[in-house]
């Protein structure tokens, strides 16, 4: 059953006897067919079973390979905070710099790269997967280093892992402060109900190798709503063309 939906949209230009007048929005219901299109639109998203994805809630909901620090003394070594100048002096602080998706908090997790392979920055265990469901991981990024090192060919290059196969491509970090980029992949459960997910720096380099990470997202598409979005755009040409067959009225 479909809830009656009011849809300015849906208003409609009627010519006939010389006269052009607008109606007023319809109330739509299942009972008339017709359905608010754009009300479904914004309703189309996505699950995100991430606890912490945008760190607002600071040094909790997930686990590192990293060593947490207030002060950033060596590689290997993370943050969250609002301040990347508060943990290391040579990166920017606030107003200069800010997450990606800026709020109250400002937070996201600021790394010194590690110079040891197979070190999970970011990694959480999820359960109650869904088997032979596509999965999009992603996350965003930014340098860290506000400095021009493009000459010495050094990025920091990020992946995401499953249970501890990368998955998708790396993605080199590009230079600039701030300049989030999205990266991602897509994996499929298959038969597994349970997984542990992680973001993984392939570049080893000691110096520069300072990264953000924020909005980090694993996703399940909302197959309702995409069954619903379907409905709507067929339900709507079907009230057009009734329409149009009545006189002349189209929405």
């Amino acid at each position: 059953m479909l809830i009656p939906t009011i849809c300015p949209r849906l208003a409609a230009t009627c010519t006939g006897r010389g006269l052009t007048r607008r109606k007023r929005p319809a109330i739509l219901a299942a009972a008339v067919a017709p359905v608010c299109f754009f009300s479904l639109a914004q309703g189309l998203s996505a699950q995100n079973l991430v606890v912490n994805g945008d760190f607002s809630l600071g040094n909790t909901g997930f686990a590192s390979d990293y060593t947490f620090t207030t002060i950033n003394s060596s590689e290997g070594e993370y943050n969250v905070s609002a301040n990347p100048n508060a943990w290391n002096l040579a990166f920017l602080s606030p107003p200069a710099w800010y997450d990606h998706s800026p709020s109250a908090d400002n937070f996201s997790l600021l790394v010194n790269g590690a110079t040891v392979a197979g070190r999970d920055v970011w990694r959480e265990a999820f359960a109650g997967l869904t088997p032979n469901t596509n999965l999009q991981l992603s996350g965003w990024a930014s340098d860290l280093y506000p400095y021009d090192y493009t000459q010495t060919g050094v990025h920091s290059l990020l992946q995401f892992f499953v249970n501890g196969v990368g998955v998708g491509s790396q993605y080199t970090v590009a230079f600039g402060v701030p300049n989030w980029q999205q990266f991602g992949a897509t994996w499929n459960t298959g038969t597994n109900t349970t997984a542990t997910i992680s973001i993984r720096d392939a570049d080893l380099d000691a110096f520069p190798n300072d990264f953000a990470l924020d909005d980090v997202s694993i996703a399940v598409p909302e197959p309702a709503s995409l069954s619903l979005l379907a409905l709507a755009g067929g339900t709507l040409l079907l009230r057009r063309r009734h329409n149009e067959a009545r006189g002349g009225c189209s929405a």
